[in-house]
């Protein structure tokens, strides 16, 4: 095998390992924590727009954390 051809393919075989580890990390915690935490439509409502802003709209993290946080404790 030539030296050339087998960089694409460990890159290749480590981006498809990482899409594993990604995937198995979010079936682990999608159970004991998103089915606990979103309770119904409002609460799925926060979670898309927590999303929204930090996707589209790069706001910081602790921002959208203290946003989230103010919204359980209100609705606690």
């Amino acid at each position: 095998m030539a030296r050339g051809t087998a960089a694409p393919r460990v890159a290749g075989a480590a981006a498809g390992l990482n899409a594993s580890v990604v995937g198995l990390l979010l079936a682990a915690l999608y159970r004991p924590i998103f089915t606990s935490a979103v309770g119904g439509p409002v609460d799925m409502a926060v979670v898309v727009a927590a999303a929204f802003l930090l996707m589209r709209l790069r706001a910081p993290v602790l921002v959208v954390v203290l946003l989230c946080a103010a919204y359980g404790w209100g609705t606690a």
